[in-house]
């Protein structure tokens, strides 16, 4: 199975778990991750209303019953869409051929509907761990650290600053860790923290990425991994667009 089909899959086992609560179990969800329950005939809603969530400070639009995600509010989200073979390609998300807000990218709906099926509403712990202490991650920390750690190290390793600046334009609040560390919310129960470490003469440079302890209470190792690859991607991107900028100023 390749992974445009796995992905298909996955959205469709989403949308239908999604689509199958009502009542008390909705509002349990809803109120679990944070979001806000939309009553019928609000801009943007289903038959059976909609809800609304917001991923890095964006809102979100989930519609009911039908789980259908899409920016609410004309925001953009472009981030990088893994290849999917009949699929949009990159960058072509964002808006219908009529106008009307387009659905967001496939991995972006995955993780918003598993966020929202699987919010168990536990608070924030204030206890921060590393990926390898999620559930099973120390067997995939070497994929965490390609898909991740050393994307990061090679962004901004030699200008920590940059982190700061551009997750800035994600909400993102700078912490007093490493040489540069920034704390971004994500979904509105999932923060995370990165790290960044500038070599020096006794140690290379290294990046970080933290989560609060109640993260397992919302989101699997797998959706974990996505996640944080595509708010890699995300700041990656900002900076290259940055770069253009200037050097065509």
């Amino acid at each position: 199975m390749g992974l445009g089909e796995s992905y298909r899959q996955a959205l469709a086992l989403a949308r239908q778990e999604l689509g199958r609560a009502s009542g008390e179990e909705l509002g349990r969800r809803v109120a679990a991750a944070g979001a806000e329950l939309l009553p019928p005939g609000s801009p943007g809603a289903g038959p059976a209303g909609a809800i609304r969530v917001s991923f890095l400070g964006r809102p979100l639009l989930v519609s009911l019953p039908d789980a259908v995600v899409v920016p609410a509010g004309g925001a953009s989200l472009a981030q990088e869409e893994p290849a999917v073979a009949g699929g949009p390609a990159p960058g072509q998300q964002g808006r219908a051929a009529g106008g009307e807000a387009a659905e967001v990218p496939q991995w972006l709906a995955i993780l918003t509907l598993h966020y929202l099926n699987g919010a168990g509403g536990e608070p924030l712990t204030g206890e921060l761990i590393p990926f390898r202490d999620l559930p099973g991650g120390r067997v995939y920390d070497s994929n965490f650290e390609k898909r991740v750690r050393a994307r990061l190290v090679r962004a901004f390793s030699h200008q920590p600053a940059l982190l700061l600046e551009v997750a800035a334009r994600l909400g993102g609040e700078a912490v007093d860790m490493g040489d540069a560390g920034v704390r971004l919310v994500t979904f509105p129960r999932v923060p995370l923290w990165l790290v960044l470490w500038a070599a020096d003469d006794e140690f290379p440079a290294g990046a970080n990425v933290l989560f609060d302890s109640s993260v397992r209470s919302y989101l699997c190792t797998e959706d974990a991994v996505v996640l944080c690859e595509q708010v890699t991607s995300e700041l990656i991107k900002m900076v290259r667009e940055g770069e253009v900028r200037r050097q065509g100023a």
